[in-house]
């Protein structure tokens, strides 16, 4: 067996050992007693149906999968077995168990729980579940499946559902047309990865179930690509490589905005986003390919960071180090001094793998930095001085201004950035897929970018037998297609512009930026779990699930019908997002993602602030995406943070419905002109002077006579008048109070200006 087929085939063997879990659940019997080898002192029969299911589903030229993957439990030694034990650790049960677990009900009718509810005091959360779907119609539910029915009863009902799914599954398994492992392994990944995310890996014996079959299949195989290696560290080995992505925000909104690259802004804006987080995975597969790794290595690639676990070898610090120098360079010749990549990396072994060490090692002070974040160019000054000779530029691009255009008002990144828009936004084509080549090889992408000695980023529309290279590695966009999947929280303005994408605001043509993000994440992963629980799977899993909220759930979110066709996502993912949308839409929109990010996680301790700018469309973007980072970090100032910062003040979320409520109430009273738009305008300007006190005894009493006298003079319905007076004309009236009221009168003004009822 040559290597490059023993590497896959026991990647495959890994990611298949435990299939028959699922199987199983189905309810089915096993019809090959052959298969029955593989099962331990009556037990284990999960094993069996692993056998069952390589023997129906796979090409016969992979029957040799079977016994790799299916002895795991029966074999002596091996390097799948060794796997399991690892990857299992915290969760490393008896043999009786097993025998147990599969003579029970509750192993087919038990659900995982939401990775939200084992944050922080368990007791005091409430559960929420995971039932059995797809991974793209994931969503935790407070109800159980079967809850009210009788164990018989949800025992077949629940095989029903497991059926459901496999029979989804296993139909499009066996439309894989397949010449190799490798190529097999390119093309049941991300299927596998669709059906088994909500499946328990194991539920006997274990109180609260989190941990997804997918993410033991995945740790497992990850683990088996670092074993499979002869030149391992006796000591250590494992090694956990993490990097991270400078100049985001630099990168994404340095564009020159005047007359004639307005109609390019927003187009560019959001491709710009989308390729950052491109090229961060295409940094994870770099490191995957020099060490000779699958898709299943790479830990997480989210936010501008990313983590991949590799085998340590005896030269693993010479070839970490060749690495980060090659990938300082190329990119630097792309990008110059825009953006960069940190590296650090630790040595991790089988031990500290299975007993909960992830956390200490990954937050802890074992980490060795592999480059100076203070003198992160110094390896290029010192190696390569030549890439600093400045030659200024002849004509340059109109739009980024950082690059040469020979040819027309843009240079060919920005040329290529604006061609990728179309690829992203093209309705008609479903499919996009991005493949990584690090061997420079001619291709027939739509978009190609090229990184030197790196390799290429290369985007298709779909992958074809003869576009297919089985040394690349692939990432496919919403869809389960090849090689890894990811979301993209695609907006839906289409070609838009931003002058139209106002047009649709009520009143006041404005727009409104919106900057979210979850509050003390850090904490979250660092504090979130008990001491000795925080294993590899717990904080992957909940890495995914931050990611898939701010991916697909705030995608779905933009296509309720209130939001169709008017919000523009410049990026979201990992645990924030940034977006643009009519202003008078932006309130709603974020007690929209509020609400689902509370059900999503259901637990109190784990909420989001936000912040917002509203600006005239022909104003830079820029700029506004500034005063919303602003505004943000007025809202995370709040003690306790989940408030919204907006117009220079702070709302608790908890106020935001009876903001909207009061907003309502106030717009259809100006319809039904019981108040005028200058009665309003005043009492709003004596909040706006009241609130340059910051004592909240003193800074409205002063403000009193005059805002009843213009309520008694301006307001002659009665039950509006009592309401205003019960508001506003009242001793404890807070500063917070005053607060909540400017935003209320500021945001209906906004949103009727140049109306009927303009006065």
């Amino acid at each position: 067996m040559n290597q490059k087929r023993e590497r896959h085939f026991y990647t495959l063997a890994a990611l298949l050992h435990d299939i028959g879990k699922f199987y199983q659940r189905t309810g089915a019997k096993i019809q090959n007693k052959d298969n029955e080898q593989f099962t331990k002192n009556n037990g284990y029969w999960h094993a069996a149906f692993t056998a069952e299911f390589i023997d129906e589903y796979l090409d016969q030229k992979f029957i040799a999968l079977r016994t790799a993957s299916a002895d795991h439990h029966v074999a002596v030694d091996g390097i799948v077995k060794n796997a399991d034990f690892y990857a299992s650790g915290h969760d490393r049960r008896s043999e009786e168990s097993y025998q147990q677990e599969e003579t029970s009900s509750n192993y087919i009718t038990d659900r995982m729980y939401s990775i939200f509810y084992v944050l922080f005091d368990i007791k005091n959360n409430e559960p929420s579940y995971i039932n059995l779907s797809s991974q793209s119609n994931y969503f935790p539910s407070i109800q159980k499946e079967f809850a009210n029915l009788d164990i018989n009863s949800a025992k077949e009902k629940s095989k029903a559902l497991y059926k459901k799914l496999f029979d989804e599954m296993t139909t499009k398994i066996k439309n894989i047309k397949a010449s190799s492992y490798q190529e097999l392994h390119h093309y049941l990944y991300p299927i596998i990865k669709e059906y088994t995310t909500t499946i328990p890996s194991s539920t006997y014996n274990v109180d609260v179930p989190t941990v997804s079959l997918f993410d033991h299949l995945k740790l497992t195989a990850a683990i088996t690509n670092c074993l499979n290696n002869e030149n391992l560290s006796k000591e250590k080995e494992f090694l956990i490589v993490e990097y991270d992505l400078s100049g985001i925000q630099s990168f994404i909104y340095q564009i020159t905005e005047g007359n004639n690259t307005k109609p390019y802004v927003a187009r560019s804006l959001r491709t710009r986003s989308f390729y950052l987080n491109v090229l961060c995975d295409f940094i994870a597969y770099k490191i995957a390919h020099a060490f000779n790794v699958t898709y299943e290595n790479i830990l997480y690639t989210s936010g501008g960071r990313g983590q991949v676990l590799v085998p340590n070898l005896i030269n693993s610090s010479q070839i970490l180090q060749d690495l980060v120098d090659e990938i300082t360079k190329e990119i630097f010749k792309v990008h110059h001094t825009q953006i960069s990549f940190s590296f650090a990396s630790a040595e991790i072994n089988s031990e500290e793998l299975m007993n909960a060490k992830f956390k200490e090692l990954i937050y802890g002070d074992s980490r060795k930095m592999l480059t100076n974040k203070a003198q992160k160019f110094l390896p290029i000054i010192t190696k390569s001085p030549e890439l600093f000779n400045h030659t200024p530029l002849k004509k340059s691009c109109t739009l980024c201004e950082k690059h040469e255009a020979p040819k027309g008002d843009f240079c060919e990144f920005c040329n290529q950035l604006l061609k990728l828009n179309d690829v992203l936004t093209d309705d008609d084509k479903e499919v996009v897929v991005v493949e990584f080549d690090y061997e420079n090889r001619a291709n027939d992408g739509i978009v190609t970018f090229k990184f030197g000695s790196l390799g290429q980023i290369i985007f298709h529309h779909q992958i074809s037998e003869k576009s297919f290279r089985s040394n690349s590695y692939y990432l496919t966009i919403n869809k389960p297609i090849i090689g890894e999947v990811k979301y993209y929280a695609k907006g839906n303005t289409g070609g838009k512009s931003f002058e139209q994408i106002a047009s649709k605001s009520q009143g006041d043509p404005k727009l409104a930026v919106l900057k979210m993000d979850v509050d003390n994440l850090g904490w979250i992963f660092t504090k979130g779990f008990e001491e000795d629980t925080t294993t590899i799977s717990k904080v992957l899993t909940l890495s995914r699930n931050m990611d898939f909220f701010f991916t697909k759930i705030i995608r779905d979110i933009t296509n309720l019908d209130k939001f169709k066709g008017s919000v523009y996502i410049i990026y979201s993912g990992g645990d924030d997002l940034a977006i643009v949308l009519p202003a008078s839409m932006v309130l709603e929109f974020v007690y929209e993602v509020n609400q689902r990010f509370s059900e999503y996680t259901n637990n109190n301790s784990i909420h989001l602030s936000a912040g917002i700018e509203v600006f005239h469309p022909k104003s830079p973007v820029r700029f506004a995406i500034l005063r919303a980072n602003e505004e943000l970090d007025n809202a995370k100032r709040r003690e306790g943070k989940n408030a919204i910062g907006f117009l220079d003040e702070v709302i608790p979320n908890s106020k935001l419905k009876d903001c909207l409520n009061e907003v309502d109430y106030f717009i259809k009273a100006l319809k039904n002109k019981q108040i005028s738009r200058s009665a309003l305008y005043n009492i709003y300007q004596a909040i706006m002077v009241s609130l340059e006190h910051h004592d909240s005894e003193t800074a409205y009493q002063r403000y009193i006579p005059n805002i009843a006298y213009s309520i008694a003079r301006n307001i002659e319905n009665k039950e509006l008048f009592n309401k205003l007076k019960t508001d506003l004309i009242r001793s404890n009236i807070t500063i917070d109070d005053l607060q909540f009221y400017k935003i209320v009168y500021a945001y209906v003004l906004m949103s009727t200006r140049g109306g009927e009822n303009n006065e």
